[in-house]
């Protein structure tokens, strides 16, 4: 992918690797600066790889970030890089908020983050799963707004990152974002971002929609059948709403009390069962039950 994009700047997250495999990757994929920092344990690991047609300068780094001055042999300008990697653990992200905005350089200094920010802004970044905490998207919004950056946006495929599953625990979010703010808008107008897309994850991608899509077809006929309402004119498909009517429905069949011929109000299941008995006995034991006499021992039923 680098060498057919051939970018002049490569930032790599939870590369779990250390300095001198990074070396190796660095040499195959045809750059010749890297600064890399290291994996804690069986986790992390970030790597920043450049071209010596660009000058790079670190500045700083943890586990979580690194910064460095650019400056690009074309324009002449320096802007600042942030490479990002957003913490794992929810109930720690917002210290990874807090690190994003004490990184946020000052004057107008051009700045642009890349990286995996563990975290979505909104539930239109996620597929499948269950949804994320309003409140948990709003810190991280709220995070990029305080550091004045705004998304660059994309082209191509909207998800980023899945977690691998089959079926029903399939998942898909936009976890990568390169936010940039409005003094690097202005000196690289021409930018755009590029989703690359993973023809085998887009596959499957697919066929799991495709599956879950007649899954929900069949549930479909089977909720408007019960329903019995015009259900195109009610909204979403299989959704409680239907389930709700079905069960509505369901309820208002039952009965719930009866009077007897001789005025009695029944209520209990052996107390109605007993009296249909009684009616219909009576009544197929006839040998010309009239019309009135049938509809006698239903005029009293009440449905409920």
């Amino acid at each position: 992918m680098a060498k057919e994009k051939r970018p002049k700047i490569m930032f790599l997250i939870e590369t779990m690797i250390v300095t001198k495999r990074v070396e190796g990757i660095r040499r195959k994929v045809g750059f010749e600066q890297c600064f890399v920092v290291d994996p804690v344990g069986n986790g992390g690991g970030l790597s920043l790889l450049w071209k010596d047609e660009v000058e790079v300068e670190i500045v700083n780094y943890s586990r979580w970030h690194v910064n460095a001055w650019v400056m690009d042999g074309e324009l002449r300008k320096r802007w600042l890089f942030t490479g990002f990697y957003g913490h794992l653990e929810t109930a720690k992200r917002k210290s990874s908020w807090e690190l994003l905005q004490q990184l946020k350089p000052e004057g107008q200094v051009p700045w642009c983050v890349a990286g995996d920010f563990n975290e979505i802004t909104c539930q239109m970044e996620k597929w499948g799963g269950k949804q994320r905490e309003e409140s948990q998207m709003m810190l991280f919004r709220e995070a990029i707004e305080t550091s004045q950056l705004y998304d660059l946006g994309y082209s191509g495929d909207r998800y980023t990152w899945s977690n691998g599953h089959s079926e029903g625990t399939f998942v898909n979010e936009r976890l990568d974002r390169y936010p940039t703010n409005g003094r690097w808008q202005e000196l690289f107008k021409e930018v755009k971002v590029e989703e690359v897309e993973d023809g085998s994850k887009c596959e499957k991608v697919k066929r799991l929609k495709c599956e879950v899509g007649q899954l929900l077809e069949k549930e479909d006929v089977k909720w408007k059948q019960r329903a019995k309402r015009s259900w195109f004119r009610e909204g979403d498909r299989n959704t409680k709403y239907f389930h709700a009517c079905a069960s509505q429905r369901r309820r208002k069949s039952r009965i719930i009390q009866i009077s007897d011929l001789s005025g009695r109000i029944l209520k209990d299941q052996e107390g109605i069962e007993g009296a249909f008995k009684r009616h219909f006995e009576e009544v197929l034991s006839s040998s010309g039950p009239s019309v009135e006499k049938i509809e006698a021992g239903t005029q009293f039923i009440n449905l409920g």
